[in-house]
């Protein structure tokens, strides 16, 4: 049973059935055990009363001045008799008795205290007898005092009962159940819901499970929107590297693009080998951290924060070479960066890129160790960034100026790499005029 509604049916309607069986038979059995003590309470009343209205006589013989309330015990064989005898002698009995008696060999019982019998009566009537011997002064023999009903009556009730009874459980478990189908059918109808919500996901309609569910299936929920959170990160991450990658290999490929025109082949071999290894290690790069997730694994190695600088300053000088830019860099030489090579790579070269593009003729580059970490400060004397602005050129894809390459893809990259380190990064406006890019690792990426 793959259906969970039939699951809950069939186990409730089974414990209902036991239930209801349960009941019926204990009702049943309360209601018969009720209904003989009523009737042997009623017999033994009749024999006290029997007892009260004789009248012995010191011959041995009684007279009975009346007889019982009951008509039923003048009707002749109406089924209700009584009988007074000592030892094998009747002594007197009941009108409805006519010309039978009652057996006088009964199962022993204690002077003065009740006994109960059943046997079969005239007309073949079963009878249901309570007695009570009693020693009285004159008789030689105990007498013994017998009152004597009809149980069909009894037993027409116990099945009138039990008849009642089985339709009244059955109507009950019929009414309980259809409740039960109703009850099911409310409480899974938000899971029904979810289907849809899921179908709505599904088509693209929706992003996340937003309704209020019930209590009960909130933990779903909550697992559930952190799952799809967690998908859309990951291919939100998976489209930043690939924009990453694009972007960092724009460099490399203007480099080469350059180093093709020289008519001079043996003096541009060295260049074009070195982009294309700076190319081969972007991809390579890029690959692993898009198969982590986007998690970052910081390296053990120390990398030079001169040494890359003063690369990537190199590289940018020949391609904007023509517009007389020059970086100016003041980095100490023992200065290590404690990382990824491709991070710190890919955080100076976007910064350098931009100032390049930006800058009017000189680039600054300053690097130090500061009680807060590792400063980075990038600056140049380009017309700068208005400061409403500032803020808006680290959203990625934004650009400030459709017109003119630059603040754009760039900087987000950089704003992602630094906080993959929890590091810190602010834009401001240096005493060159221009755009200062201040950057703070944390102590843990210094040796």
């Amino acid at each position: 049973m793959n259906s969970l509604s039939i699951r809950l049916m069939v186990s409730a309607g089974v414990w209902i059935m036991l239930v209801l069986i349960v009941g019926g038979v204990s009702l049943s059995f309360a209601f018969q055990q009720s209904a003989d003590a009523s009737f042997r309470r009623q017999l033994e009343v009749s024999v006290n009363a029997l007892i009260a209205m004789a009248d012995f006589q010191e011959n041995q013989t009684l007279t009975v001045s009346r007889s019982l309330d009951d008509p039923r015990f003048e009707q002749a064989l109406s089924g209700w008799y009584w009988q007074i005898s000592a030892g094998d002698t009747t002594l007197a009995h009941s009108r409805s008795l006519w010309d039978a008696s009652l057996p006088l060999a009964v199962p022993a019982s204690n002077l003065g205290r009740f006994g109960a019998t059943t046997f079969q009566g005239p007309r073949g009537r079963a009878l249901w007898a309570s007695y009570l011997t009693l020693q009285i002064e004159g008789f030689q023999t105990p007498v013994r005092f017998m009152v004597a009903g009809d149980i069909s009556d009894l037993i027409q009730d116990r099945r009138k009962f039990d008849l009642v009874l089985t339709l009244s459980l059955l109507a009950l478990g019929v009414g309980v159940l259809a409740a039960l189908v109703i009850q099911i059918r409310f409480g899974l109808k938000p899971l029904r819901g979810l289907v849809h919500d899921m179908e709505a996901i599904l088509q693209r309609r929706a992003n996340r499970l937003d309704k209020d569910y019930p209590d009960e299936i909130m933990p779903l929920i909550h697992v559930a929107n952190s799952v799809l959170e967690e998908n859309q990160n990951q291919i939100e991450r998976a489209r930043r590297h690939v924009g990453n990658l694009a972007h960092a290999l724009k460099t490399p490929l203007t480099l080469l693009r350059g180093e093709a025109s020289l008519s001079d082949e043996a003096n541009r071999q060295p260049e074009m080998k070195q982009q294309i290894d700076v190319i081969s290690n972007l991809v390579e790069h890029h690959l692993a951290r898009a198969a982590t997730a986007g998690a970052s694994s910081f390296s053990a190695s120390n990398v030079s924060v001169l040494n890359t600088a003063t690369s990537i300053c190199q590289s940018l000088e020949k391609i904007f070479a023509g517009e007389n830019r020059h970086g100016h860099i003041d980095i100490p030489p023992s200065l290590m960066f404690r990382g990824e090579r491709e991070d710190l790579e890919e955080i100076v070269g976007n910064i350098l890129e931009n100032a390049f593009k930006w800058a009017k003729h000189n680039i600054y580059v300053k690097a130090s160790i500061e009680i807060d970490g590792l400063r980075l400060i990038v600056f140049d004397d380009g017309p700068g960034m208005p400061d409403d602005k500032m803020q808006n050129s680290l959203d990625r894809g934004k650009r400030l100026d459709e017109m003119t390459p630059g603040h754009g893809l760039g900087l987000s990259i950089v704003a992602d790499l630094v906080a993959l380190y929890e590091g810190e990064l602010t834009l401001g406006t240096a005493l060159t005029g221009g755009l200062s890019v201040t950057i703070v690792f944390p102590t843990n990426c210094m040796p």
